[in-house]
């Protein structure tokens, strides 16, 4: 019964530090009466559990006119460009991403004809210079097959993430303190339990936050670029033989393109077949035995 006075002091602390904060204080200390009665709690604990909760309300109310506070919004934007020639394209846009602070995320790149390529690139930058940037991206290109651009506003998230932060951050410093008249091991243990997932929460809180304040801080630009598509599939300045040589390519690869899908139809209707003759041959005995049940 030594430690009785302290756990019921970290129980208030849980309480207190729940899901709703502090707006409902008062249902969860008539919970809390109902579970421990308040005459096998020491007059001291009683004391000690009503200054918390009182400290605990005045810092967590809010100030009498809190200043307005920024709006957190993540910028994206999605871009579909033709450009001139990728070498000198690429070499340009990294010029210009590095001078507004940016950096490249990801870059793809494969060729779709024998004179054509196409690909990705995914780009990060300081969102001041985000349209700056798009309409240097668009101006480079030769046409702007496609454009969009959004914005999800994280504001709510972000504020609230940050009082719930600085409220368990402040229930952490109440345990440290707790932990250091705790005398009992029975006592200590509960504190550091207590500790220990207030701090695995706060953890998870300042991930989130970081991660939040990274898409706030840099907008993203993916870009799906291709060069001009040269009219016959990039046919000019070819030989005779050479084609020959790809309308032989062209139509073996087109013989390949037809076995596969006869392949695949063979292979996907095996079950069906198997299950047709199994049903036939089944109707076929049921059918047998009912002629020879009619004739006998």
């Amino acid at each position: 019964m030594k430690s009785f006075p302290l756990l019921t002091l970290i129980l208030t602390i849980c309480l207190l530090a729940g899901c709703g904060m502090f707006d409902s204080s008062s249902e969860r200390t008539a919970d809390f009466q109902e579970d421990y009665p308040q005459e096998n709690a020491s007059p001291r604990a009683a004391k000690a559990a009503g200054m918390l909760a009182s400290d605990a309300a005045a810092e967590t109310a809010p100030p009498p006119t809190a200043p307005a506070q920024r709006r957190m919004i993540i910028k994206t934007a999605n871009l579909a460009l033709e450009i001139e020639s990728y070498d000198p394209w690429m070499t340009l846009v990294k010029e210009r991403v590095e001078h507004f602070d940016g950096f490249i995320i990801s870059s793809s790149t494969r060729q779709v004809y024998k004179n054509a390529r196409r690909g990705k690139l995914t780009l990060r930058v300081p969102q001041p210079r985000f349209e700056e940037l798009l309409e240097v991206l668009k101006a480079s290109a030769v046409k702007v097959s496609g454009e969009n651009i959004s914005g999800r506003d994280v504001s709510e998230e972000f504020f609230d993430l940050e009082a719930r932060l600085a409220n368990q951050k402040r229930t952490e410093k109440r345990f440290q303190e707790i932990l250091k008249s705790a005398k009992t091991v029975e006592d200590i243990l509960a504190v550091e339990r207590e500790l220990s997932r207030v701090r695995e929460q706060i953890e998870r809180m300042e991930g989130r936050r970081r991660f939040l304040q990274d898409r706030v801080s840099l907008s993203t630009i993916d870009v799906d670029w291709h060069e001009p598509y040269p009219l016959g599939g990039g046919s000019q300045g070819k030989t005779l033989w050479d084609k020959i040589a790809e309308g032989f390519e062209r139509g073996f690869e087109g013989f390949a393109d037809v076995l596969q899908s006869l392949i695949t139809f063979v292979i996907s209707t095996i079950p069906v077949a198997i299950f047709l003759a199994l049903l036939i041959w089944a109707l076929q005995r049921l059918r047998r035995w009912w002629r020879g049940r009619a004739t006998s």
